[in-house]
């Protein structure tokens, strides 16, 4: 199991690693992806274009943090074109006035 953060932490049982350039040097081993991030100013997009592209096919998204992490149109797009092949992407969403999430029949997507 490898858990990331912004600073360095130690935690039993788990191979930590911190910074925004570790976080992208293991993603390519990591088929399941946890968000539980607080909501700042340095977390807001981070799950994007960028990372989806850095994680494996077939990988597993689960988005429980608070805050503007996630980048809509970079999921629906990576789901879309395949580029990562999602199982599932699980995440929570606050809505906005005319927001719209379709359903596509090759994919759950699971609203908390």
């Amino acid at each position: 199991m490898h858990g990331w953060s912004r600073s360095e932490k130690k935690v039993p049982g788990v191979n930590c690693i911190f910074g925004e350039s570790q976080l992208y040097n293991v993603l390519h081993l990591c088929k399941y992806l946890i968000c539980v991030l607080p909501g700042t100013p340095e977390t807001e997009g981070i799950l994007g274009k960028k990372l989806f592209d850095a994680m494996p096919e077939r990988s597993y998204l689960i988005h429980m943090g608070r805050g503007p992490h996630l980048v809509m149109k970079d999921l629906l797009c990576a789901l879309e074109t395949e580029s990562v092949s999602f199982g599932h992407a699980c995440f929570r969403i606050t809505f906005t006035k005319g927001f719209c999430l379709s359903y596509q029949p090759n994919h759950a997507l699971i609203i908390l």
